[in-house]
């Protein structure tokens, strides 16, 4: 892996601690894995989908994980207490109200895209799949000022949760409501922004059609060529600095970044 060097001097040993996150991170099954999950068919990319599927390797060099990795060290924890929560303070661990961590299959209608992934919580007491969301201030704020729970949320947020739902629809379980829970990634807990939305399970069948139609038009166009939109700096294609290639994307407009 090729470390892209800081816009301030470092101590050489914290040059080498950027490369060894970024090595590790790299390196992840979750990273390696190419088959999209829940988090990923609602992108709003279809290039970026198309190089997915197409098992291109990330290229992106622009992005720091630190702020991706905060997230997953946050989702760790907070699988450890709710764990506790349900077990110890509400004394329930042979009738959970709680379920932490599930992994859950998603089958699309004929001709669809076949996904599945870990869902952060179940509330069995509620019917609600529960899914943490770290963020920054800028995604806060949006959060904040959205006119809608949809708009709150955003639509791949909205497609990952309707996915995750459909998982544990297939699993035998209930399905009532979603709770996407914004928490402050540099700001007091108390702070949070909690979406409260419908079970629409159409939601994901739509963007599992789209996934598997974007999957046989790869045999007639290349994955680069698709149109690129909602460009993001965390896009594991993104490389500003080079043209429009097999492997990478310069993006499409004003890269976002949270």
């Amino acid at each position: 892996m090729t470390l892209t060097a800081p816009t301030q001097k470092l101590h050489p040993f914290g040059l080498e601690i950027m490369q060894m996150v970024r090595a590790y991170d790299a390196n992840r099954p979750r990273s390696l894995q190419q088959f999209l999950g829940p988090s990923e068919i609602g992108a709003p990319c279809d290039r970026q989908i198309a190089m997915k599927l197409a098992g291109i390797p990330e290229v992106n060099e622009t992005a720091d994980p630190w702020f991706p990795i905060i997230g997953s060290a946050v989702h760790a924890w907070l699988a450890d207490a709710v764990v506790w929560y349900n077990d110890v303070y509400l004394g329930r661990p042979t009738n959970p109200r709680f379920l932490v961590e599930n992994r859950v299959k998603v089958t699309a209608k004929e001709g669809g895209y076949d996904t599945s992934g870990h869902t952060d919580v179940y509330d069995a007491d509620f019917k609600r799949v529960i899914d943490w969301k770290i963020v920054g201030t800028t995604t806060m704020r949006k959060v904040k000022n959205g006119a809608t729970p949809e708009e709150k949320a955003g639509p791949q947020y909205t497609v990952q949760g309707n996915t995750y739902g459909r998982g544990w629809v297939e699993a035998g379980y209930e399905v009532k409501e979603l709770l996407i829970c914004f928490l402050p990634r540099s700001n007091f807990l108390k702070n949070m922004q909690i979406v409260q939305l419908p079970f629409r399970p159409e939601l994901s069948e739509q963007a599992l059609a789209r996934v598997a139609a974007i999957d046989q038009l790869r045999h007639f166009i290349q994955p680069h060529e698709f149109p690129a939109s909602g460009c993001s700096i965390w896009c594991p294609f993104y490389r500003p600095s080079y043209p429009l290639g097999a492997t990478s994307c310069p993006g499409h407009g004003e890269a976002k970044d949270d």
